[in-house]
């Protein structure tokens, strides 16, 4: 398994900066005419850089070369590192080192203060004491940095992997209820492998706080959602709109159709490279943040 692996990156790594030039010229042409500052400020950095990175901005260089502490724990197998003060455990899927620390680069890098993926930020934040749900949970980063505000953690995770992983990194958590763990996808119905968010409202009686990134998922999941968006005054929502060419038009669209919400999307620009065919646009919102009017008595970033 590590020989193909191996043999798999260094394919990779021969394609990958042939790729990023080959992207670089092509969003550069697209978007020759605009006249959008921020589109323009992606273009500068691309140009001068000559490479097309998911973050075309500086403050992605700073973790180019970091590196984590990693430990391989005995009983699973599992590689883990420290976290914002917690251990967190990778999924099985991460099977060497350098595909840790990589991984780690790019949270970081996504949750940076400067980032067009950020979650959270001063003025748009997770309240004390809410009850959170953390859709598309993977490695858990989100929960864990809002571990010690939050009164409960709903982690809606479908991978397996990532299911084993997140147990070991909240076995305090889940031994005493604070955190509770649903394996399945959250979509707009119910069923094996389906939970919705007025499921789980119903279920736990309060949900404050909706993250979503569940990889083009995010539009059945607010389909899912339409009784707690109405009947909970407190609702706070931090969606990703890049996953799929037309997601931040449509889930904008449909929060917005729901006549409750103060609506802001993230600054910046984003590229997500499609796994076979990008399509356009190239640079994308990273995210669509939501706050119940009611809430809205200063200013959201």
């Amino acid at each position: 398994m590590s020989r193909i692996y191996g043999m798999a990156k260094m394919a990779y790594q021969a394609i990958r900066p042939f790729r990023e030039r080959q992207m670089a010229c092509r969003v550069c042409n697209y978007y020759k005419d605009s006249t959008d500052r921020e589109v323009l400020e992606v273009l500068e950095y691309i140009k001068k850089n000559k490479t097309m990175k998911s973050f075309n901005y500086p403050f992605a260089e700073k973790y180019r070369h970091y590196r984590c502490p990693l430990r391989k724990d005995r009983k699973s197998g599992l590689f883990l590192t420290k976290y914002h003060g917690h251990q967190m455990y990778f999924s099985r899927d991460f099977f060497t080192s350098s595909a840790c620390v990589n991984y780690m680069r790019s949270i970081l890098t996504e949750q940076d203060p400067e980032s067009p993926h950020r979650y959270l930020t001063d003025s748009f934040d997770v309240d004390e004491g809410s009850v959170v749900v953390d859709a598309g949970a993977a490695e858990g980063n989100f929960s864990l940095d809002i571990l010690e505000k939050a009164s409960k953690l709903i982690l809606v995770e479908c991978n397996r992997n990532w299911l084993e992983a997140l147990v070991k990194t909240f076995a305090k958590e889940i031994a005493v209820g604070k955190v509770e763990i649903v394996p399945k996808l959250l979509g707009d119905h119910d069923d094996h492998s389906h939970v919705s968010i007025d499921f789980l409202y119903q279920k736990y009686g309060k949900i404050d706080f909706i993250k979503l990134d569940i990889e083009g998922g995010e539009e059945n999941a607010l389909r899912g959602g339409v009784k707690w968006m109405r009947e909970c005054p407190a609702a706070k929502l931090a969606v990703c709109a890049y996953h799929k060419p037309d997601a931040f038009h449509y889930i904008w669209q449909m929060l917005e159709n729901q006549n409750l919400f103060h609506l802001s999307y993230t600054k910046g620009y984003m590229y997500f490279p499609a796994v076979i065919n990008d399509q356009p646009p190239y640079l994308r919102r990273g995210l669509i943040r939501a706050v119940r009017r009611q809430q809205v008595n200063r200013s959201y970033e």
